[in-house]
């Protein structure tokens, strides 16, 4: 099911409670349970049933959060930890836009940097994992053809394929041939000298 495109006014209430709350037209943009951002403004500016005029809204909120806090910080590392990227964390509702957060971790904002950096690589570690997974994943692998009996699913396969060699070449980007502990560092700067 996609994103709603049809005004009704139980889904326009919803969008203007979370105005009264403080969130952006693009925040509640981002939700897939919500359509998109030149709808909502389309909508707001119609009006037809008045509610947008009634609602209590903050004015001049702009865009997503980008305002440290600590929980907002344990979120994205939680979610970093478990594989996803920065960036389809920040597509997400509420959260602050990656060069946000790449902009905390910069500035070591109340010690990210290190929390950002683990929850890396317990992402790494869960990305090698599923490509574990998606390989060694064989029940889509085969199919019944009627008439012909079982088939080897080559189109199965090949989206297999894809997906384990994105995660892969992800991977590799992110993790050099060598560990990056902090004495293969030392051993990579001794051998330069």
């Amino acid at each position: 099911m996609g994103r709603p495109s049809s005004y009704s006014k139980p889904l326009a209430q919803k969008i203007c409670r979370r105005l009264a709350r403080g969130e952006a037209v693009a925040s509640i943009a981002r939700d897939p349970q919500m359509p998109p951002r030149w709808t909502l403004q389309y909508w707001m500016k119609q009006d037809k049933d008045g509610l947008f005029a009634q609602c209590p809204r903050q004015e001049n909120k702009g865009g997503p959060p980008t305002r440290y806090t600590p929980r907002v910080a344990a979120k994205i590392c939680r979610q970093l930890a478990g594989g996803r990227t920065l960036r389809s964390i920040a597509s997400g509702p509420g959260m602050p836009a990656a060069p946000t957060v790449i902009d905390w971790v910069n500035k070591d904002v109340d010690g990210f940097r290190a929390a950002y950096a683990r929850a890396r690589e317990l992402g790494y570690a869960a990305m090698a994992d599923e490509i574990l997974e998606i390989a060694d994943d064989s029940r889509n692998d085969w199919k019944t053809v009627p008439g012909k009996g079982r088939r080897l699913d080559r189109e199965n396969l090949r989206s297999a394929r894809l997906r384990i060699t994105a995660r892969a070449w992800l991977h590799a980007k992110a993790r050099p041939y060598y560990e990056r502990s902090p004495l293969t560092v030392e051993i990579v700067r001794f051998s330069r000298d």
